[in-house]
């Protein structure tokens, strides 16, 4: 399925990184390894819109919700 942001996935959604949306987070989110291609899944969500936790290959990352919303994935 096509046409998501991450903050759209539920705690176990495989998703692909489509690519990032402009905002006040795009250095950093590239520079935690967010860049298109990469395959990520959903490990936890906090409960009332709280932050989100995605694997990356072996590494775990944590984002808030504002950042979620600017990683646009496929979702698998």
């Amino acid at each position: 399925m096509i046409g998501f942001n991450l903050s759209d996935l539920k705690v176990g959604d495989k998703a692909t990184i489509s690519g990032l949306s402009t905002g006040d987070n795009h250095t950093a989110l590239l520079a935690l390894g967010f860049m298109r291609g990469k395959s990520i899944e959903v490990s936890l969500r906090a409960p009332f819109n709280g932050p989100m936790a995605v694997r990356m290959g072996q590494t775990l990352v944590s984002l808030r919700p504002e950042e979620a919303l600017q990683v646009l994935v496929d979702k698998l």
